[in-house]
């Protein structure tokens, strides 16, 4: 057995665990935004439409409080991970595409349903297409890889937790 095939399966099982790390955002993100994100957000948002001038930065600043809890997480959860197992591009991916592959198929579901719902679409749900898809393939990949960022600056500390 050379040196190659005997790293292998460690590099497999990492890459599950990046990818369960993955999910493990979803989840925890959902659930932080349903219980503490849901119950602001509708004095948030009419706080920042009475007291923003700008529409564009009312609704710019409810995506980002809307999104806040799966940004952190996805922070948190890749330093933690980049911390312990180092950091391979392909892990980073799997990570992304594991917490964003659900979320992008309710969104591409949602908005076919909408489609067939209405006859011509109304523009909050372009909007909210958008933002979703904004989210998805730039700001949570940008985010992860911040947090990946910290975790190999941590790891090279070693001991900084």
């Amino acid at each position: 057995m050379t040196t190659a095939d005997a790293t292998q399966p460690r590099t497999a099982l990492l890459l599950l665990l990046w990818a369960a790390g993955g999910l493990l955002t979803w989840f925890v993100a959902l659930y932080t935004f349903s219980y503490a994100m849901v119950p602001l957000a509708t004095p948030v948002r009419k706080f920042l439409h009475s007291n923003v001038p700008s529409q564009f930065l009312s609704v710019l600043t409810t995506f980002i409080i809307a999104h806040a809890a799966e940004y952190i997480w996805a922070v948190l959860l890749a330093a933690l991970l980049c911390y312990l197992t180092g950091f391979r591009w392909l892990w980073l991916i799997s990570f992304v595409v594991a917490a964003n592959g659900w979320d992008l198929y309710v969104h591409l579901v949602k908005f076919g349903w909408y489609l067939n719902y209405y006859p011509t679409l109304p523009s909050w749900v372009l909007v909210s297409f958008i933002q979703g898809l904004i989210s998805i393939f730039i700001l949570f990949p940008l985010a992860s890889w911040v947090g990946c960022i910290w975790g190999r600056k941590l790891r090279e500390k070693r001991g900084a937790f």
